[in-house]
């Protein structure tokens, strides 16, 4: 086969060979700045393109050494040359993706493998870090537990004793509650003395700072309700004093009056309570005492009413404003006493303020004084055990879920 290419003029072939050869320049400077701003897969495609130009110089060299007149098939230097530069530049650019594709293939496994590593060492160390926190969590869960378990056997230890503490007070309370209530009069005592009468007695605590006597002495009977400082021990403490100082005043001394008896009562409680020595001690009580003689009924009253019902009407007999023993400086007080017949069919009521200040209906409200008078001369008339009912079905139905704010104390008398 020939190929004649004298139409080509020699500066147009000069021409070609020049621009191959820079292009060819371009190229590798080209591939060498992509390789030191390390372009990835720049060398290999630089390489690549600057063999294509390289080639294509080399034909158009290969043509000017044969004067542009040449037979590929001829076996001169400069044909043989211009048919390898032409293959050589056919397959340099395909030749160089195709290893460019290798080389990009085979980086993208080893970087996939080295992440592959990378992740596999991070999930390693994540787990040992994992089954370390683990450890500590676990090492730290039993030493709460065992934390736990120490303080619930030293919580249940001092539960123990706090019980046992409370059991000896109640113990002790529930003695005094004996006591007491050894000290206060039985209802066939009361009932031989006043025989239509009632006492509503209703503790705050165990034991009561409330307390009430009955006492005949010849034919003088008294009936005796004392409101003392205070409630539960404290305040049984003080009922005990008042009950045993009483017994002295009208059994053994023969003190008959009712207004003498406070006075006594109240010199003795200062007395024992050592009120007059500067002692800083406030304590003492209200009370009320009544006293029949044959048909004449004597009162005498330390700061509490006393209601007398008789032809369906109320009245109440004011109290001297002054208690027995307190803060009082005098030693020495007088009491003013009250002289009534003893009518038939009338009622008379001693109370403490325990069921007048009691909170409770449906405003959480105190009873009140006004409304127990009310209820008084409402039920007066009625039988006696039927009086003691409605006064505590009334007090229970006021007071509710509340707390009993104070002891009570009520005593009704038919004459």
């Amino acid at each position: 086969m020939l190929y004649i290419i004298n139409d080509l003029p020699s500066d147009r072939l000069y021409h070609g060979s020049y621009s191959s050869f820079n292009y060819c320049n371009r190229a590798f400077k080209g591939g060498y700045r992509c390789y030191t701003e390390k372009e990835r897969g720049a060398g290999i495609l630089s390489i690549g393109f600057g063999a294509f130009g390289l080639f294509l110089s080399t034909i158009f060299l290969a043509m000017i050494l044969s004067g542009g007149d040449f037979d590929i098939e001829g076996g001169s230097i400069a044909e043989k040359l211009f048919l390898t530069s032409f293959i050589l530049a056919i397959i340099s650019i395909p030749l160089s993706m195709s290893t460019f594709l290798a080389w990009d293939f085979a980086q993208t496994n080893k970087s996939l493998a080295n992440k592959l590593i990378e992740v596999e060492e991070l999930s390693a160390k994540s787990i040992e870090q994992e089954i370390e926190k683990q450890r500590l969590l676990a090492g730290q869960n039993e030493k709460l537990e065992v934390q736990v378990t120490e303080r619930t056997k030293e919580i249940n230890e001092q539960k123990k004793v706090i019980e046992e503490k409370n059991k000896d007070i109640t113990d002790s309370i529930n003695y005094a509650q004996r006591i007491q209530r050894s000290i206060l009069p039985t209802s066939v005592e009361i009932n031989d003395i006043f025989k239509e009468s009632f006492v509503l007695f209703k503790p705050r605590d165990i034991v009561s700072g409330d307390f009430y006597q009955f006492k005949k002495k010849g034919d003088h009977k008294y009936a005796i309700l004392a409101d003392c400082t205070g409630h539960g021990v404290p305040g049984a403490l003080m009922s005990m004093i008042g009950s045993n100082l009483l017994n002295q005043i009208i059994i053994e001394r023969g003190i008959i009056e009712p207004n003498r008896i406070l006075s006594e009562l109240h010199k003795e409680v200062r007395s024992t309570l050592r009120q007059t020595s500067g002692v800083q001690s406030h304590d003492g009580m209200d009370a009320s005492v009544v006293l029949m003689h044959k048909k004449k009924l004597f009162i005498a009253s330390a700061n509490r009413p006393v209601y007398i019902v008789k032809n369906g009407e109320l009245t109440e007999l004011k109290p001297d404003k002054r208690s027995i023993g307190g803060s009082q400086a005098a030693d020495e007080i007088t009491f003013n006493v009250v002289e009534l017949e003893a009518e038939s069919e009338m009622m008379l009521y001693l109370f403490s303020d325990g069921y007048a200040d009691q909170f409770g209906g449906e405003a959480g409200k105190k009873f009140k004084v006004k409304n127990l008078s009310q209820l008084l001369l409402s039920i007066h008339s009625k039988p006696l055990n039927t009086q003691k009912e409605i006064l505590d079905t009334t007090f229970d139905n006021w007071k509710k879920h509340l707390e009993q704010v104070d002891d009570v104390s009520l005593i009704g008398i038919r004459f």
